[in-house]
């Protein structure tokens, strides 16, 4: 019989956002010094990015991933391929999830998501896995890019698709979700299980025992301050007892 360590829950408590304002890096930082977060992305393009890479080197003992970006802010490989997606400014837009990507757009994309890889790695962190600005990476027709894209950089480790959500998902975003993992995890390492931090609760009864969970919290953006809030009290309690918290770096 497995013992009870084995069958506790390996849990990457994640933070997104990571340079998109200095409000949001102050708050990441502070829950990583609490030891509440484990793990963070950085937005490569994100207005506070320096300020970003100038702390995470203070958290060695967390682990800090590319949060990829098509859809905010300046591009920093702007293109006539990427026109797209880019307003007359040159900042991304929130439409990109409704364009078609055409072959042409796909090469535009992997060039702009080869300088943030580039701009991440030059700044000196050693990036432990790959996810994105409003889960572009899990879009189907940016597969073939993300698979391109992780291949040339060596990179292993990569965010699924949502197994759950803190909203009464429909039978159809389930099965889509989970034929998008299974494509995944053909060629990367993920973890078992990837929700909000505020579908924890709901669904924990369902992970098999011993499973990776990533949870995703959004500290310092004020739509979600009830996470950091449910975080700090669940924290207060025997959450570390009862689950091993773990980094990206530890996903295996």
């Amino acid at each position: 019989m497995p013992s009870q360590i084995n069958q506790r829950l390996r849990i990457i408590l994640h933070a997104d956002d990571l340079g998109i304002s200095r409000q949001v890096n102050d708050q990441i930082f502070w829950l990583m010094d609490e030891g509440k977060i484990t793990s963070a992305s950085i937005l490569a393009n994100g207005p506070a990015f320096s300020d970003a890479v100038r702390r995470s080197h203070y958290f060695p003992n967390c682990s800090f991933g590319l949060h990829l970006n098509i859809t905010e802010f300046e591009a920093l490989h702007p293109s006539d391929g990427l026109r797209p997606l880019l307003s007359g400014a040159g900042t991304f837009q929130r439409t990109a999830s409704r364009w078609h990507f055409s072959n042409h757009l796909k090469q535009a994309v992997l060039a702009e998501w080869t300088a943030q890889f580039q701009r991440l790695r030059q700044a000196g962190v050693e990036i432990s896995h790959i996810d994105s600005h409003h889960h572009m990476h899990t879009r189907l027709p940016l597969l073939s890019c993300l698979q391109q894209f992780c291949t040339e950089h060596a990179i292993g480790r990569v965010r699924i698709r949502h197994t759950f959500n803190d909203r009464n998902g429909a039978p159809r975003w389930r099965i889509d979700n989970l034929l998008f993992n299974r494509l995944l995890r053909r060629q990367f390492t993920c973890a078992k299980e990837f929700g909000p931090f505020g579908g924890f609760a709901s669904a924990q009864p369902h992970f098999s025992p011993g499973a990776t969970v990533e949870l995703m919290l959004h500290p310092g953006h004020p739509s979600y301050d009830h996470e950091v809030r449910a975080l700090n009290q669940l924290m207060d309690h025997d959450f570390r007892q009862k689950h091993q918290c773990i980094t990206y770096r530890e996903l295996n």
